[in-house]
């Protein structure tokens, strides 16, 4: 189909030239069929439908790239969001306290499966050098039931943050960070800080939301 309509083309255009001064109703006969062989050629080409197919697919391709792209981003943002909603859930904080010989401030508890990580600062202001479990305790339990603390921050024998002996600053606070095996399913895990000064009654309490 393609060399037909080639010679079409090339009769035509011969055509123009050879009757130019000879004879005008060939000649202009011969116009006619160069630009009608010229526009079949044009239609029926199939060299030219498929560039044209090509570009038509090559723009659908890039549409749904983009689109793909897109759909990703939206995808990861998504995912974000609700990582920063769990994070917020599940990071807690807590104003600070104070009882005659310490304070405590900067409190935040991070919950993991089922484990309950609880950090806190304090400052010795006991006018003595000396560890926190010297001048204040806390509990921890959950659904009426003291749970044990699971790190071994607890443990005496070991040189850790709660028992090392720590100079009297009212500017200095000291890390101490817990850590609990707790019930995920359970209720809130309550916290309470007291002061080993007997005169101390008072208590400060909080609550962990679990779930």
């Amino acid at each position: 189909m393609d060399d037909f309509f080639m010679l079409l083309l090339l009769a035509g255009t011969f055509g123009i030239f050879y009757f130019r001064k000879k004879d005008k109703k060939k000649r202009n006969a011969s116009i006619i069929l160069t630009v009608v062989s010229f526009a079949l050629f044009g239609v029926f080409s199939p060299d030219l439908q498929n560039e044209g197919g090509n570009a038509k697919e090559i723009e659908q391709a890039d549409d749904s790239k983009e689109e793909q792209v897109a759909k990703e981003k939206e995808k990861q943002a998504t995912k974000e969001k609700a990582e920063q909603v769990v994070k917020e859930k599940e990071e807690q904080e807590y104003d600070s306290f104070s009882f005659a010989e310490y304070t405590v401030r900067d409190i935040r508890s991070e919950i993991e499966d089922d484990k309950l990580i609880f950090n806190f600062r304090w400052v010795n202001q006991s006018g003595r050098k000396t560890h926190f479990t010297a001048l204040g305790y806390f509990d921890v339990s959950q659904s009426g039931e003291l749970l044990e603390e699971s790190s071994g921050a607890l443990d005496p024998f070991e040189n850790n943050d709660v028992h090392k002996k720590r100079r009297s600053s009212m500017g200095v606070f000291y890390p101490i960070k817990l850590e609990y095996k707790i019930n995920p399913n359970g209720g809130p895990v309550e916290i309470s800080f007291g002061s080993t000064v007997e005169v101390e009654t008072e208590h400060e309490r909080m609550k962990i939301k679990v779930n």
